[in-house]
């Protein structure tokens, strides 16, 4: 049976986005594609040798990004099956940067850990290291919420799962990650099928809702000046995320 998700996107024309990002000398490509290559079915991630293509939820609308490293550029392509708004190109520029890491201020860290006994070996051998990130909040909180005490396998397995409980369909055919809109459609004993605890299930169908509602402005929070401490308050008085 074809998801109501996937039928009421199915036949919209779709709008192109691009973005071209020139990467520091020593940007760790490999290391970000690793990242996205940790569920081996690759139902919402393609990942090659020198791409990514990945499904996400762009304005309430499927969308496919893809991410080609060309020489130092990484050149980005967001196909988005709907109308975009005005905002979309800076939008895409600021993601696409965020999930690369390029927004980390990792010089500063490493001139200030460089003599550190047992950091300075470690930037020593790895300079320009950088964290990759996912492509919006919600999917990191997802995410930490899943994995919590079990292994990253079977997290990946979970992780899977809701995707497809959820099938969203781009028009290339991956599948996309759902955001709050989407996960909220569920309900608690749809997750439970998707492989979570009931806790965890809860947790999420709450958080869900808090975004919905603006008591949690994820994305909000990623263009403030909001103090780290007082996001980490707020996300722990939510049952179920811990430190």
């Amino acid at each position: 049976m074809q998801s109501p998700f996937t039928a009421m996107h199915a036949y919209h024309r779709p709008t192109i986005l691009h973005h071209s990002i020139e990467l520091p000398a020593d940007f760790k490509t490999e290391d970000f594609l690793a990242f996205h290559r940790r569920d081996p079915q690759s139902v919402a991630e393609q990942v090659g040798t020198r791409f990514i293509r990945k499904g996400l939820i762009w304005h309430n609308q499927p969308a496919c990004l893809t991410i080609h490293f060309r020489d130092q550029t990484a050149v980005a392509e967001l196909s988005v099956d709907g109308p975009s708004v005005l905002s979309g190109q800076n939008k895409l520029s600021t993601m696409v940067k965020r999930m690369l890491g390029l927004t980390q201020p990792i010089e500063a860290f490493e001139q200030t850990y460089r003599d550190h006994p047992q950091l300075g070996p470690l930037i020593i051998r790895n300079p320009g290291l950088r964290v990759p990130l996912t492509a919006t909040p919600f999917e990191a909180l997802t995410w930490a919420i899943t994995g919590q005490q079990i292994s990253v396998h079977a997290a990946i397995a979970i992780r899977r799962k809701l995707i497809q409980r959820v099938g969203l369909h781009h028009s290339c055919g991956l599948m996309c990650f759902p955001d709050a809109g989407q996960v909220v459609q569920l309900n608690e004993i749809a997750l439970r099928e998707a492989g979570y605890s009931q806790t965890k299930a809860r947790t999420l169908l709450n958080l869900s809702v808090m975004i919905l509602e603006n008591r949690l402005p994820l994305d909000d929070w990623l263009e403030s000046s909001l103090p780290v401490d007082e996001i980490s308050a707020r996300l722990l008085s939510i049952r179920g995320i811990g430190p």
